[in-house]
């Protein structure tokens, strides 16, 4: 009965260690602007992506009414489609604008955000006939586009 009791202890514990998801953050800071992307896993399969950008208008070589305009432009591109959630403000010093872009990847549909260019088909795996995007696939792209990953 002890060997039993032990056993099932095992099971437990090795299934509920298995079962937490991961977060890796990926960061680049270059002059005037900041960003960073949570990514939520689960093994290899990406769940959730939440990215906060921050940046300077001069930096971007845009006046606050064009860079306004852009953002609004992405929140009405954004805000109907499920599972993706978009979030601006401009800051108190009214020279800076910060975006949060948070992609559910349990709850939207992936032709969607391929089609609004939410996600590139490059980064997606397949499983049992289910896309997703792949963690290794995203954090190399990343990594090759300057960001650091840990």
């Amino acid at each position: 009965m002890k060997k039993l009791i032990a056993f099932m202890a095992i099971v437990f514990f090795v299934t509920a260690c298995g079962s937490s998801n991961d977060t890796t953050t990926c960061t680049n800071k270059d002059s005037g602007s900041d960003y960073e992307a949570k990514i939520e896993s689960k093994d290899d399969e990406v769940l959730k992506i939440t990215e906060n950008l921050s940046f300077s208008f001069e930096t971007m070589g845009l006046d606050k009414d064009t860079a306004k305009s852009y953002v609004d432009y992405w929140k009405s591109s954004y805000e109907s489609i499920d599972g993706v959630t978009f979030t601006s403000k401009i800051n108190n010093d009214d020279e800076n604008i910060s975006v949060e872009l948070i992609i559910d990847f349990e709850k939207a549909d992936m032709d969607t955000l391929i089609s609004n260019s939410l996600i590139s088909e490059q980064l997606l795996a397949e499983k049992d006939g289910k896309q997703y995007p792949s963690l290794k696939t995203l954090v190399e792209s990343n990594d090759a586009n300057g960001q650091t990953c840990k």
